[in-house]
């Protein structure tokens, strides 16, 4: 099984997402940074960087690290990997529509067809899913242990886990919380207790 995920973060007690000490120091010093140049009023505070006499501003450097924690934490922090006997997978649509499923073995999502005799267990059909690239049988949602797996099945406009194209046939561990891309039709997941 190729999984090409990454780890997915922690969360502290308090709910945050434990960035880890590199991150967490960084904040800390451009803070403090920023707190004391205020308080010193400085307006134009330069400091020497190095023994070659090249200067930088102390404020924008400071605020420069603020800013790369800032876009760090505003990224989506994934979910736990973990999916038991006592969870379900809840599939939301953009437009507030919600699937409801128990994964025993394999659950395969689509759109479904009539004239092709098409009838996927997850039918996305009635959600704008021809117009927006949907195959008809385009992937399926696999359980492994406590796993739950995403594989596209060479589907003609592909899937994407939180914006990364899957290759065809190759599974990819989901998380709770992970947006999928069945063609251009997002559907957020969440595993839920029962």
């Amino acid at each position: 099984m190729t999984d090409a995920n990454q780890p997915a973060h922690s969360r502290s007690a308090s709910g945050k997402p434990d960035l880890g000490d590199a991150t967490q120091d960084l904040r800390k010093h451009a803070e403090e940074a920023l707190r004391l140049l205020s308080r010193a009023q400085v307006e134009a505070a330069v400091v020497e960087a190095d023994d070659e006499g090249e200067t930088y501003d102390l404020k924008d450097a400071a605020r420069a690290a603020l800013n790369m924690t800032q876009q760090t934490t505003s990224q989506p922090v994934r979910g736990a990997a973990h999916f038991s006997d006592d969870h379900q997978l809840k599939l939301l649509l953009g437009d507030e529509q919600t699937f409801v499923l128990s994964v025993a073995d394999v659950c395969r999502v689509g759109r479904g067809d009539i004239a092709t005799d098409t009838y996927p267990d997850v039918d996305l059909g009635p959600h704008g899913a021809y117009r927006l690239g949907v195959s008809r049988y385009h992937a399926e949602i696999r359980r492994s242990g406590n796993s739950l797996l995403l594989v596209d099945l060479s589907s003609r406009n592909g899937t994407s886990i939180n914006g990364r194209p899957l290759p065809p046939d190759q599974p990819f561990r989901l998380h709770d919380g992970d947006t999928i891309h069945f063609g251009d039709l997002p559907v957020t997941i969440r595993f839920v207790l029962r």
